[in-house]
């Protein structure tokens, strides 16, 4: 089991790249000018500084001025599911717990899936609503496909780790 939950967190890896700071959310662009904007930053905080930083005359950033803060929650959600689930595997370990845990992981491997595809939709949806004639919203360039990424090869490890363990 403890070589199943070190499969599993290496598999989560992309879910967790996520998080770095050269992994944009977002990316605003602006004729020839493009801003990145990483996970961990808060979106409303960013757009401030970007616009104080131009004196507040940037046409290229008041469109993502209204950014949605909880679509934040939808990344947290799909790593915290990912990372639950090499939890839940260790925990089967112990015989009393065996079959509650293995369904727990399932069930938290196949939320994180759902979780990052909702919000690749939902990033997607916020770019279509806020791309103006001056600027454009990119999303999800790269946070979505590795949260994705992530979620889906911590279900598969799972699946076949599971199958061989037993």
């Amino acid at each position: 089991m403890g070589l199943l939950a070190l499969g599993l967190l290496a598999a989560g890896i992309p879910a967790w790249v996520t998080l770095d700071d050269h992994c944009p959310a977002l990316t605003v662009v602006c004729k020839t000018v493009s801003v990145d904007v990483p996970m961990g930053k808060g979106y409303s905080s960013f757009i401030a500084e970007q616009l104080n930083a131009a004196g507040g005359t940037s046409t290229c950033l008041v469109a993502v001025s209204d950014w949605e803060p909880w679509l934040q929650a939808y990344a947290v959600a799909a790593i915290g599911a990912t990372a639950l689930v090499p939890v839940a595997v260790c925990i089967s370990a112990f015989d009393a717990f065996r079959t509650e845990a293995l369904t727990a992981a399932a069930v938290s491997a196949s939320a994180g899936v759902v979780v990052s595809v909702v919000y690749a939709l939902r990033l997607q949806g916020f770019a279509n609503e806020n791309t103006l004639s001056a600027s454009q919203v990119d999303v999800g360039r790269c946070a979505a496909p590795t949260l994705f990424a992530g979620a889906l090869l911590t279900q598969l490890a799972l699946l076949v780790g599971v199958r061989y363990t037993r």
